[in-house]
């Protein structure tokens, strides 16, 4: 139980006996009952997850910390990860995406803004044919039969990335963790792209009749407009927050990205009314680190759950139909696609 009224669970480490997990939960249990006790019920789950995960080896530093964390630091010792011999590769790369690894390791393992969504590709392609596999015992075999059973629907650029994603955490299980000697991994492992797909744009014509359509919620709306004109990632636009904008002077800047290259650039006269009149209307108020959509995550809503895929209609307050349609309207009249828009996306460098 890590929130009042509602039951979640935990995941437990894979290395723990049945012994062993008894007495961790037993732990947990009492650990989020003395944060609650202490006034930080907001700090219950990310503190249980943590504790729930640590391998066996590891229980001296939950009890050595745990009135660190009651304190408020969720940050302590507690949070640094280490790496043991029987560390499971789940573990490794839960490690990885959740940044536990770039806390422990700053000037070896950088933090990733696609953290997220690689989190979520493994979880769907990979944890659930290695689930309690040690590190020490992944071999290329188990490998090549992750991705012999990929569906073959899959793109091969996506098969590349699932692939990317094991040599990544096996690589990491090398140094800086150190479990195993070198990466069963070898070189070439990864398959090469032939040839690029065709770009796929829309024409003017097609971009007003989606900005019109009011069946689409309008924050998918808003999102699909500023895309189509700006040409950014799908998951940059997510992270945009309003001090990213200069919205007077009509300016974006974006210091971090999928390919760490900073970027600015002036943006399309249409978005940055839009965006505006989208803050005046829906989100006054907000401070300037404020994501500029409802959640941060809004491009992954078709992969949720059905009473999930609209929480950025339920979350808007409601506003005259007007005043929805002027925002939407804002972007159909600016000036239409550019041919950046077309072919290459905006700012992104051809290699």
């Amino acid at each position: 139980m890590v929130a009042p009224r509602q039951r979640r669970a935990c995941r437990l480490s894979p290395s723990l006996s049945r012994e062993e997990a008894d007495a961790r939960a037993t732990l947990v249990a009492d650990l989020v009952g003395r944060l609650r006790k202490a006034g930080r019920e907001g700090a219950v789950e990310s503190v249980a997850r943590r504790a729930a995960a640590v391998p066996a080896e590891s229980i001296e530093r939950i009890l050595a910390n745990r009135q660190e964390w009651i304190r408020g630091n969720e940050h302590a010792d507690g949070d640094a990860f280490i790496a043991t011999k029987k560390l499971t590769f789940r573990e490794l790369g839960e490690a990885w995406t959740s940044g536990a690894l770039s806390r422990t390791y700053p000037g070896h393992v950088p933090i990733k803004a696609t953290a997220t969504d690689d989190a979520w590709r493994l979880e769907k392609h990979v944890y659930p044919h290695v689930e309690g596999l040690a590190v020490a015992d992944f071999t290329l075999d188990h490998a090549h039969e992750i991705l012999r059973r990929l569906s073959p629907k899959l793109s091969p650029a996506s098969r590349r990335h699932v692939a990317q994603l094991m040599a990544r955490v096996l690589k990491l299980g090398a140094y800086p963790c150190r479990i195993i000697p070198r990466s069963p991994i070898p070189a070439g492992f990864l398959s090469r792209l032939r040839e690029e797909k065709a770009l796929e744009y829309l024409y003017p014509d097609e971009d007003a009749k989606l900005l019109a359509h009011t069946e689409i919620p309008l924050p998918f709306r808003i999102m699909y407009g500023i895309l189509a004109r700006e040409g950014m990632r799908s998951g940059e636009l997510s992270r945009l927050t309003f001090a990213d904008l200069d919205l007077e002077r009509g300016a974006v800047k974006l210091d971090e990205n999928k390919t760490d290259d900073p970027r600015a650039w002036a943006l399309d006269p249409g978005v940055a009314l839009a965006v505006k009149l989208w803050k005046g209307h829906f989100r006054p108020g907000v401070e300037d680190s404020a994501f500029i959509l409802v959640e941060p995550d809004i491009r992954k809503a078709p992969r949720t759950a059905p009473d999930q895929r609209r929480p950025a209609r339920r979350a808007l307050p409601r506003a005259p139909q007007e005043s929805q349609g002027h925002a939407a309207e804002t972007l159909v009249g600016s000036s239409a696609l550019r041919m950046k828009a077309m072919g290459t996306a905006r700012g992104y460098m051809k290699s």
